[in-house]
């Protein structure tokens, strides 16, 4: 997991509004499925073929969340999700949290936030 803390932001629009500071994020996993091609014939090495769809992973962020009366949105419930680095990279798309913690109370009324992010490939995700 990356240390950010440099800027970089996260939000959520939809029917729950989300909105916090990443102070860590973890790395972006992506993957296709490999189908094993291996003619009964072979004496050598085995042989893949690769899938088509590209499967996204989920993505662990922790946020400081200034606002004391924002909430994570409910468990499932799809938002269209935007993080933006200092430098303006931007990775957007739809998805869902799929597993949260607990909040913990931070000095000056401060919330953090852990929770896993997952895109449902629906809409992105993207990365510019």
């Amino acid at each position: 997991m990356a240390k950010t803390a440099d800027g970089t932001t996260i939000a959520a629009t939809g029917t729950a509004p989300f909105a916090g500071r990443v102070s860590r994020i973890g790395g972006w996993q992506r993957n296709v499925q490999v189908i094993d091609d291996t003619a009964l014939d072979t004496d050598d090495y085995a042989e893949k073929i690769f899938g088509q769809i590209i499967e996204h992973g989920a993505i662990r962020v922790e946020a400081l969340v200034d606002d004391a009366t924002m909430k994570l949105p409910t468990l499932g419930s799809p938002q269209n999700w935007s993080i933006v680095t200092p430098g303006n990279r931007v990775l957007a798309g739809s998805g869902a949290i799929a597993a949260s913690v607990s909040s913990e109370f931070m000095p000056n009324g401060r919330l953090r936030e852990t929770f896993d992010l997952q895109f449902d490939g629906k809409t992105g995700p993207t990365l510019t």
